[in-house]
């Protein structure tokens, strides 16, 4: 998978001015990654066994070698006319390293099935998975403020420099499930689970300033808070943005799914109705302090769902609890909570299904909790706008009442 990012811009030059004095988008293309490149190699094995009626196990175990690369780089600034521009020594300095960064990970799955009676059944499982850093917490290389801005892979509107020194994240997961349901006619489940991971090196964010090695030469561009000022070091002047860079920190997380179905009755002029809700809940903490980024607080779906012939309909109702534990190095947004109305139904003839959906029935306005910031809120996210009295990073809004229409086509 490749990728090539150049910022483009030329401006003319003033005849009777000497070329010396160098600031902008010019005289070069700005590259940031040049024909990066992030490849994996893996292979895997799984081994299930039952051992009696009542006992099933699995193992599975898996071996990645992921290729990370990206060729040399290159600032706005021209080295010969601004040799001792900070760009242009950040641009040499990458440019001066090794790129290449080979990842061996190996992941180990293992889980023990007990069944009881018909009725129950009981899971404990142990999970050892890993990811590689990917190229945009890898090679961003600058940390000039609007090179920063330009990195906006995360949903956050923070500005990232990469750390080419990243290791790989490895997490330890544990998860217990007990199940139940009804053995005779199907007409009931329930099933609970939850867990716990222990996660080395997770690959987080770091705010910029004075104590970060990575990126300590980010303050004193303008945009940032310096030593006197009264906005905090790494965090943008105008706006409540911040610049960052990523870091391995261990972590933990934990929560629990919970999932039940019923039938409620069957009436043959009427048809078949029933019932299934959904519930979860995660929280995250670095070990060193303070709350995971995009932690789900705790969430709900019930619908009510009949069948008749041909027709399949449901109506549902989803409930998310206000996002209160947020991460203050990114400065992430609070969410109220919302309760959402939703609607379904589809009807299959041989081998046609013809489905329509209405979300938001009551058209109410909602900020889901993962959706990130409004990124194209011109007045929050302008840089140059500054003298604007309500610049700050908001919530992206929920989506409105909306209409889908799908079609299926079995063959």
């Amino acid at each position: 998978l490749n990728f090539f990012v150049v910022m483009w811009s030329h401006l003319s030059p003033y005849s009777g001015a000497p070329r010396t004095a160098i600031g902008g988008m010019w005289p070069n293309s700005f590259v940031n990654l040049n024909n990066a490149s992030r490849d994996r190699l893996g292979t895997f094995a799984e081994w299930e066994a039952n051992w009696s009626p009542e006992w099933k196990s699995m193992l599975g175990i898996r071996y990645d070698h992921t290729m990370s690369d990206t060729g040399n780089v290159q600032p706005y600034q021209d080295p010969v006319l601004s040799p001792t521009g900070r760009t242009v020594k950040e641009a040499a300095a990458f440019n001066a390293k090794d790129h290449e960064r080979d990842f061996d990970t190996f992941d180990v799955s293992a889980s023990m099935q007990f069944t009881p009676d018909k009725s129950s059944q009981y899971e404990f499982g142990y999970a050892r998975k890993n990811r590689a850093p990917g190229i945009y917490e890898l090679y961003p290389w600058s940390t000039n403020f609007m090179a920063m801005s330009m990195i906006g892979a995360f949903g956050d509107g923070n500005g990232y420099v990469g750390n080419i020194n990243l290791e790989p994240e490895t997490a330890h997961n544990i998860s217990f499930t007990a199940a139940f349901h009804d053995a005779d006619n199907d007409n009931w489940e329930i099933k609970a689970t939850p867990y716990f991971s222990y996660v080395e090196n997770f690959i987080d964010a770091d705010r910029c300033g004075p104590d970060n090695p990575i990126c300590n030469s980010a303050l004193g561009f303008g945009y940032y808070g310096q030593p006197g000022d009264a906005a905090t070091p790494g965090q943008h002047r105008d706006n409540g943005f911040y610049f960052l860079s990523h870091g391995n920190h261990d972590a933990r997380l934990w929560g629990a799914d919970l999932s039940a179905r019923t039938h409620l009755f069957k009436d043959q002029t009427l048809g078949e109705f029933a019932t299934h809700t959904v519930l979860g809940y995660v929280r995250g903490e670095r070990m060193d302090g303070g709350n995971l980024y995009h932690m789900m607080p705790f969430n709900a779906k019930l619908s009510l769902d009949h069948k008749k012939g041909g027709w399949s309909s449901a109506v549902e109702m989803q409930f998310v609890d206000r996002k209160s534990d947020v991460q203050q190095i990114r400065n992430e947004l609070t969410t109220p909570s919302y309760l959402l109305l939703n609607a379904k139904t589809g009807y299959t003839y041989k081998n046609l299904s013809i489905d329509v959906g209405l979300d938001n029935v009551l058209d109410k306005q909602y900020y889901h909790p993962l959706a990130g910031v409004n990124a194209g809120d011109y007045y929050a996210m302008s840089i140059t706008n500054a003298d604007w009295p309500y610049r700050n990073n908001r919530n992206l809004p929920g989506m409105g009442r909306s209409v889908s229409v799908g079609f299926t086509l079995t063959y």
